[in-house]
């Protein structure tokens, strides 16, 4: 359980956390209506969107909802992916050249 009963947050919905160790096939780019936070615990892959960026621990993406994205690596690479949906945080739209990594 996350929060004790009846002190759930009303801004922060989780709504998955999930581990993933292997290639990642770039196979499509897909967007969801959800903000995702992504890790690389290992390894090292590109995010593949509106512009590419190589991903590699300790570096961390906040991708917002709607952001047409696809993973790619050749080889196994250790991800976390935490998807949340946050009341009162209302994305720019992402551009071409926008950076979404920190």
């Amino acid at each position: 359980m996350l929060w004790p009963a009846g002190r759930r947050s009303r801004d922060l919905t989780p709504l998955y956390i999930d581990l993933y160790r292997g290639p990642r096939t770039g196979q499509k780019r897909q967007s969801h209506a959800f903000w995702e936070l992504t890790a690389v615990m290992h390894g090292t892959e590109t995010l593949v969107g509106p512009s590419s960026v190589m991903l590699r621990e300790p570096k961390v993406c906040l991708i917002p909802p709607d952001y047409r994205h696809d993973e790619v690596a050749d080889h196994d690479v250790d991800t976390i992916w935490i998807g949340f949906r946050c009341r009162g945080i209302v994305p720019s739209p992402v551009k071409d050249g926008d950076e979404v990594c920190a």
